[in-house]
């Protein structure tokens, strides 16, 4: 099944704002989302999502949400390369090392 158009944060953004005022006018959700060309179901999910958001606050969020997997993966990488170092040095020599690279650093 092709899904549908991708629409940027943006123009969710104005679409949701154009869907209050055709309501405040008298219109029902599924006539201002039909007036829309999106989905009832659509529109409310939509209006979870963004909610009050301005333009500026959904770019921002959507670039969050892109940062946020690869900020994760340079996590995993990390702790992958700490554990090969636990394997081939002892422990304590090695939690020694980090102690004191974080009392240098917070004096």
């Amino acid at each position: 099944m092709p899904k549908g158009r991708r629409y940027t944060p943006e123009q969710i953004i104005t679409k949701m704002r154009r869907a209050e005022m055709l309501q405040s006018q008298g219109m029902s959700v599924d006539a201002a989302a039909r007036t829309l060309e999106i989905a009832p179901q659509t529109y409310y999910r939509r209006r979870k999502e963004y909610g009050d958001m301005n333009t500026t606050q959904a770019r921002k969020l959507k670039d969050l949400e892109k940062k946020n997997p690869q900020l994760k993966r340079l996590s995993w990488f990390n702790l992958l390369k700490f554990s090969k170092l636990v394997k081939h040095y002892d422990w304590n020599i090695l939690w020694g090392q980090i102690t004191c690279t974080l009392n240098k650093a917070l004096c």
